[in-house]
């Protein structure tokens, strides 16, 4: 039986009594023009909800003046206490919606919200859809104030999703409708290292955001010992994917051949500007979902505490990187315990952190019933699960492969 995914970490056993086979879902997206990696998260969102439902995906484009007006819109949003140039169309080319649908999604991914600008290119959607939700994925509490005008533009929808858990209340406040957490997920289908697992010829790999004493500390051990550390040079939060599902197939491959994967609470290099918030982000799904060790902080939060609630989660090493040859070198010595962590991580995953999941728990906070392609993706990830946990270990699942490896240090793009 399906455990479906209730949002603090437990799960019931039984399935949902009510089924239907198939729900009309409308989903706006912005790929072809906002196309940064950190978007890759919410398309392959929605990437996933188009496999379990109908989904009707409009793909909104820009007009000929959208760059120019959509800065200039947002600047002029912050001084315009009517809230009436939130209502603008940015330029994006209109879109009138013709039928009834039974839900719109819309996934603000973008820090300030600018999200709800492009919702003025749609026509008639509110009408023309009988449940909305919004996935809000960055939000912090701090600037929830600041934010106040876009935030009180979601009062059209039946539910706001808050991905950041600390800013939930502060939100439901300003907004004035229901608002839970919803956690981060991954495609495990993409992810997961099954069903034939590769070498993992990486021993640690670093994409992101980091703390740079650390990664020093890693350059320096990997130089010495001959360890293959992979990792990203550039800088910045705007790398350009141009194909999203291209760039999170890309990383799921690299950390599927990852024995370590680094993880840290979100917006670590910046724990000053979100006034000591902490919250779970992506990579900690990603790393587990490929069955890499997560090596690095373990978020001080309950939100961790519920999402990841198995032993040897996160091997923690100090983050000035002054412990972490030590704590490396034990770990690698000890191929079985590298290997139940590996495992367990995939098997949790499969289990608890795929899309379908999330999908399943937004549609029942609406009082709606999941479509039997929902029930029937989450049924074959944990029959994935049984099959993992039961078999032997592979043949081909090796700890440390002895072949030449490249130069440490390869250049990534950073999100």
């Amino acid at each position: 039986m399906v455990p479906p995914y209730h949002g603090n970490g437990s799960f019931c056993l039984v399935l949902p009594r009510r089924q239907i086979k198939s729900m009309r879902v409308l989903v706006p997206t912005f790929r072809s023009f906002a196309n940064q990696a950190f978007r890759g998260v919410g398309y392959e969102a929605q990437d996933v909800l188009a496999e379990v439902a109908d989904v009707c995906l409009i793909e909104l484009q820009p007009g000929p003046l959208f760059s120019f007006r959509e800065r200039m819109l947002r600047s002029l949003a912050w001084h315009d206490f009517t809230g009436l140039t939130l209502a603008l169309n940015p330029g994006l080319r209109p879109v009138r919606i013709g039928r009834e649908f039974d839900l719109f999604v819309l996934i603000c991914q973008h820090r300030h919200l600018q999200e709800v600008l492009y919702l003025n290119a749609l026509k008639d959607w509110s009408g023309r859809c009988h449940k909305k939700v919004c996935i809000v994925d960055e939000l912090w509490a701090y600037e929830v104030p600041r934010l106040g005008r876009y935030l009180k533009q979601l009062e059209q929808f039946d539910l706001v999703l808050v991905c950041c858990e600390g800013s939930v209340r502060p939100a439901a406040e300003v907004i004035g409708r229901p608002c839970r957490f919803l956690p981060p997920a991954v495609d495990t289908a993409r992810f997961s290292p099954l069903p034939q697992e590769s070498a993992r010829c990486i021993d640690v790999c670093s994409i992101g955001r980091r703390r740079e004493q650390l990664h020093r500390a890693l350059c320096r051990i990997a130089e010495r010992r001959n360890w293959f550390y992979f990792y990203d040079t550039s800088s910045g939060g705007n790398t350009i994917a141009s194909d999203h599902r291209c760039h999170r197939a890309w990383l799921a491959r690299i950390a599927q051949r990852s024995r370590c994967f680094m993880v840290a609470p979100a917006l670590i290099d910046q724990g000053n500007s979100i006034r000591g918030q902490i919250e779970v982000p992506a990579r900690y799904f990603e790393g587990a979902a490929a069955g890499a060790i997560l090596l690095g902080e373990r978020p001080a939060c309950q939100s961790f505490d519920r999402l990841f609630d198995w032993t040897d989660t996160v091997v923690e090493v100090r983050s000035d990187g002054s412990d972490c040859e030590e704590v490396l070198a034990a770990l690698f010595n000890d191929p079985s315990r590298c290997e139940l962590i590996s495992r367990r991580n995939v098997s949790e995953a499969l289990r608890r952190h795929d899309w379908v999941y999330r999908w399943i728990e937004v549609v029942q906070f609406l009082g709606l019933a999941p479509t039997e392609a929902m029930i029937a993706r989450a049924q074959r990830l944990h029959e994935t699960a049984a099959a993992y946990e039961s078999s032997a270990s592979p043949a081909n699942h090796r700890t440390r492969v002895t072949e030449a490896r490249p130069p440490s240090g390869t250049a990534l793009p950073r999100q």
